[in-house]
């Protein structure tokens, strides 16, 4: 669960053939198609993308990257749902 939005993740961690050493998260939400409130959500985040092909190290160390994730994603929220008020607007002459 991300801030109560069902979902499943994936973190890895990757020592590429060229010795790179690289990250790989992912989070994908439960969705249901009858639910307007449970849409399909996915976050990405990846460290270590060079050229195609050839993957460089990443600059974050696996905490790093890590603590990173965990910030992007705990970011992640549902907007309200009640409904707001229009606001008034008053013109400046001149």
């Amino acid at each position: 669960m991300l801030n109560g939005i069902p979902g499943e993740e994936l973190l890895q961690r990757v020592d590429e053939p060229n010795g790179a050493k690289v990250h790989g998260f992912m989070w994908e939400s439960l969705a249901d198609q009858n639910d307007v409130y449970l849409p399909n959500l996915i976050l990405e985040f990846d460290t270590g993308l060079g050229r195609p092909g050839n993957p460089v190290n990443s600059s974050l160390s696996d905490a790093e990257a890590l603590a990173l994730w965990d910030k992007i994603s705990s970011s992640l929220r549902r907007h309200t749902t009640r409904e707001t008020k229009p606001v008034a607007t008053t013109k400046k002459e001149g």
